[in-house]
């Protein structure tokens, strides 16, 4: 099993693509997270990643304080 982190910060931009792109990955969904953590964004970067949360394939964080990209990947 492995996990592919994606910390964000305000990256309502770009995280959509993101997402799409980990999906994308050549590697079986039954061994394999997407943990989108999203670090007290305030442009609608945790609502647009929320839309793709399945609960188990991939997951959303939503922290409301910016905490930081190196706690966001701990």
């Amino acid at each position: 099993m492995i996990s592919v982190l994606i910390p964000a910060y305000n990256e309502a931009a770009v995280i959509e693509k993101k997402i799409r792109n980990s999906m994308a990955l050549d590697y079986p969904h039954d061994r394999i997270e997407i943990v989108v953590s999203s670090d007290g964004s305030k442009d609608g970067t945790a609502a647009i990643a929320q839309k793709f949360e399945d609960g188990r394939y991939i997951r959303v964080l939503d922290y409301k304080v910016n905490r930081g990209k190196i706690v966001m990947l701990n």
